[in-house]
């Protein structure tokens, strides 16, 4: 299908949002998908479209985001001439779906970084977002502090952060407890030991953004961070979270790994971590 150059260059108009919007809420009203799921579908997509009018989607997180529905959406949607899933038969099987004015846009070159200005700049960027959100943020004084890098409070409630960077699209966790002898399940079980329950990790990708733009940020408890590494691969667990993935062989070809949207860093994220931590 032709993209637009807008698309080409990562460029979405309100009008072209709107119209994705429409699109997905189209989509997810033809069956299998049963009237509850649509309802909750449907919601998802009228509110998020909703926070970006309010803020101006200043942060352009708004197309992402939408993008991230749509996969889900074509997860979930079913080919009736044939019974299979969409994702099984991409990319000729969506094409059959009426496709929105955009699908699947290039991604930006991003700005290189080497390791240590990754993991410089993801902390930077974490402690701004925070502050911007009402937070009152601290830093551990001294070098390669354990346990987590910032604390975020607000009022008498606070979380410990562990801030990992990344610009490749996945952030490496596990590697150092999987071996021959250790299955992807126990070496998971064995890094979340290490870590507090309470822990937060924030997740920041600098994959595709160019200097003087935000990097895309997550926000995950240890268990969640766990739970969804034991997902990857089509269930059959790795030692890299991916922000998205598609495995093209071995026990997970076709599979998308795509990290859970309500991570997406936002002020009622916080608040939602800073209730569950007491």
């Amino acid at each position: 299908m032709h993209e637009p150059e807008w698309a080409e260059h990562g460029m979405h108009s309100r009008a072209e949002n709107d119209s994705y919007a429409a699109w997905l809420i189209s989509e997810a009203s033809k069956p299998p998908l049963p009237a509850t799921a649509i309802s909750q579908f449907t919601g998802r997509v009228l509110r998020r479209v909703a926070e970006g009018l309010q803020t101006g989607d200043r942060d352009n997180s708004l197309q992402a985001d939408l993008q991230f529905l749509e996969a889900e959406l074509l997860d979930r949607l079913v080919d009736p001439a044939t019974g299979n899933l969409y994702h099984q038969t991409l990319p000729d099987a969506a094409n059959s779906v009426k496709s929105p004015p955009l699908f699947a846009p290039k991604p930006k070159a991003g700005w290189p970084l080497s390791p240590f200005h990754v993991s410089v700049a993801a902390e930077a960027f974490a402690a701004g977002l925070l502050a911007q959100a009402g937070c009152d943020v601290s830093v551990q004084y001294g070098a390669n502090q354990p346990r987590y890098d910032l604390i975020a409070a607000k009022g008498d409630r606070m979380l410990q952060l562990s801030v990992k960077g990344s610009q490749d699209g996945g952030w490496g966790l596990v590697q150092g407890h999987k071996s021959k002898d250790v299955d992807y399940a126990t070496a998971i079980d064995l890094w979340a030991t290490t870590h507090s329950p309470r822990l937060v990790f924030c997740f920041v990708q600098f994959q595709g953004v160019a200097l003087g733009e935000c990097p895309r940020v997550y926000l995950a408890t240890t268990g969640e961070v766990a739970g969804a590494m034991k997902a990857s691969r089509n269930g059959h667990g790795n030692t890299t979270l991916r922000e998205h993935y598609v495995f093209k062989k071995g026990v997970a070809a076709g599979y998308v790994d795509r990290i859970a949207l309500q991570w997406t860093f936002s002020a009622s994220r916080i608040d939602e971590l800073l209730r569950a931590a007491g």
